[in-house]
Order: structure tokens, then sequence, then C-alpha cells
């Protein structure tokens, strides 16, 4: 992963495994900082190999439409569909420090296949916090703070 703090020092390299690096104890501009320690978060990479790896398997998420279908300012959340002729994934997430449901009508949302909408990516991988409950007018997200999910669903054949 990339530590640092704001810019222009969140623009630090990747951290690789197998290289040694220096304790960070200055910013960019020389400034005396918290010392932090800098070395490779095998979690984190294993969630961008995820996340890249989703990317390539799901045609809505190369080359598909937008439509933002919620977002609030007070929750610190939103939600967006990427939608292909064959699938579409939709994204939500909560920047809140505290739990947040997001709850978007099913005419807001592209038709699907009955195996219905499948959670593929989360930014807690291990939780078992179950985030999606369908009912057949709504599909309500339940996002524990500071998370993201992207769920996606294959489309009815035509």
């Amino acid at each position: 992963g990339m530590w640092g703090a704001d810019d222009p020092d969140d623009r630090m390299p990747m951290v690789w495994p197998g290289l040694a690096y220096d304790d960070a104890e200055h910013d960019p501009l020389q400034w005396p900082r918290k010392r932090e320690t800098v070395a490779f978060d095998r979690e984190l990479f294993r969630f961008y190999q995820d996340a890249v790896r989703l990317r390539r398997q799901t045609t809505a998420l190369r080359r598909g439409g937008f439509q933002m279908v919620a977002t609030d300012d007070a929750s610190q959340t939103l939600a967006f569909v990427r939608e292909s002729d064959s699938d579409w994934a939709l994204v939500a997430i909560n920047r809140h420090q505290q739990p947040q449901q997001i709850i978007l009508q099913r005419d807001q949302l592209p038709q699907m296949n009955q195996e219905a909408l499948q959670c593929v990516l989360r930014s807690e991988p291990n939780s078992r916090h179950n985030i999606v409950a369908l009912t057949p007018m709504h599909v309500q997200l339940d996002l524990p703070p500071l998370t993201g999910v992207v769920c996606v669903a294959s489309k009815p054949n035509r």
C-alpha cells in the first residue's frame, strides 16, 4: 500500500514486498512528524488484486454507463451504478464514522436475473456483516463505518 498524509504526501510510491524502507519521520517539506513505520501491507495488496480482477471480469466496470443513484451529505454516503448490455455493478460507499443505511428503489436499478445481486468486493473483507437485503420493492445496503462494497448482477436474457 501507500503511506503518507495530505497532499503532496499522499503521492508516496507503492510499498512492495522484499524491499526495506526507512521509517517516515518528516513530511515532503522536511517538517518533523510522528514516526511512522513503512512496510508492505499484504491485506491491502490482496484487496487491490481483487479489485483489479473484478474489473477485468465485469464488463460494466470496464465499459459501462454511469448513473449516480444515491448521495447524502449528512450521512456521507453515495451509491452509483455502472451498466453494460450483459451485467451491472452497484458501488456503495460510507465515509461516515457510524454505520449507515442506503435504501434504493428497485426501479432505480437495472433488471437482474434470479441470482440477484452478489456482493463480490468489500473494503472490509473479513466482516461477516450482511450488507444487502432485497425486497420486491427495495435494495437495502447496511454499511459499516468507513467502508465500501461492490455488488454485481447479470441481466436477464432478452
